[in-house]
């Protein structure tokens, strides 16, 4: 609700955010998967591609809406596409690899949270089995939420949100953007905590429908046991 436009742009959000990007990368996998190419390998070019499609279709979104007066649509497409591309294609390869080892941690922990059920009926043997992923796990979110302010604290030079920003004051002169709180302007201080916010809210979330996971399956190994 803070970036991309935020309210205002709510509905292009979702579709290229929660629909485009999700889509492709989930038919991707079907795909990949039926080929029967390495696990790992599937995930990651799943991830790469359905974080890939989202800018695609941000770009083509911006260029319906603020085409190039002399190429069109098409030319303003190609001219956001260079401009995300210089953070969205190294982002979206490191987005796979960590795709890739958090399902590699979350199998690891399925397989022994099975094996540990079978071989004992306390939750202290459980929980020992699975302490190296939940320490992996709580590493990675360190550094998901470490990665937004620090990038708030060194200067990495204009965002690609910045820069498309001055694109579209190159295609439209005169455009002047309407925030839709006018008197809400998060400072260089808040806006990287409002990024990581959302990084909390995207763990939290991940959280707890892993522990819902983890814990339906214990019990229902219990229920096997006791039947």
């Amino acid at each position: 609700l803070l970036a991309h436009g935020g309210i205002s742009t709510l509905g292009a959000n979702i579709f290229s955010l929660s629909i485009a990007g999700p889509f492709v990368a989930y038919a991707l996998y079907r795909l990949l998967t039926s080929a029967r190419l390495p696990k790992s390998l599937v995930i990651f070019i799943a991830t790469f591609c359905g974080s890939m499609a989202t800018y695609i279709v941000t770009s083509f979104q911006l260029a319906v809406v603020y085409p190039d007066a002399v190429t069109g649509v098409m030319g303003a497409a190609w001219k956001f596409l260079g401009i995300f591309a210089i953070t969205q294609v190294p982002l979206s390869i490191i987005e796979g690899i960590l795709t890739v080892i958090v399902l590699r941690l979350l199998e690891k922990s399925q397989a022994k949270t099975a094996t540990s059920a079978k071989a004992s009926s306390t939750q202290s043997s459980t929980k020992s089995s699975l302490r190296p992923q939940f320490i992996w796990l709580s590493i990675l979110a360190v550094v998901c939420l470490a990665l937004p302010i620090l990038a708030g604290l060194f200067d990495i030079g204009a965002g690609t949100d910045d820069q498309a920003g001055k694109m579209i004051g190159q295609l439209t002169p005169g455009f002047n953007p309407t925030p839709f709180l006018e008197s809400f302007e998060p400072s260089e201080f808040a806006e990287p905590l409002l990024f990581a916010l959302q990084v909390a809210i995207g763990i939290a979330l991940f959280a707890w429908g892993y522990y819902q996971l983890i814990y339906k399956r214990h019990q229902s190994k219990q229920k096997e046991q006791e039947a």
